[in-house]
């Protein structure tokens, strides 16, 4: 079981911080094959490895260890006040109501 929990919170480290397996194992000075056996759980990494990780994902041990809770289900609310893009990338309304791109004012 902790196997699994530290191979599936090494694979979700790695890829918040947008690195490879090839990255990580370089910061980390392991091979990028052990990283591999690690994110898949083949392996039970020694505690120096672990370390090693930890550093090179700039996180504590200990969350290497500790299992994240699954969400059954997310909720959302609209705003009150209306709909607010939540990227600056989307189209945005004139006053008369034609889309046009961000920053077209024209």
């Amino acid at each position: 079981m902790a196997e699994r929990c530290i191979a599936a919170n090494v694979a979700r480290l790695r890829l918040d911080r947008e690195l490879t397996q090839a990255e990580l194992a370089r910061r980390a000075g392991l091979s990028r094959v052990a990283v591999g056996k690690i994110e898949r759980g083949e392996v039970e990494p020694q505690a120096r490895t672990l370390d090693a990780l930890a550093k090179a994902l700039e996180v504590p041990i200990g969350k290497l260890a500790t299992p994240v809770r699954r969400l059954a289900s997310v909720r959302f609310r609209a705003r009150e006040s209306g709909f607010t893009p939540v990227s600056r990338s989307w189209p945005r309304l004139r006053r008369d109501s034609t889309p046009t791109a961000r920053g077209d004012d024209s």
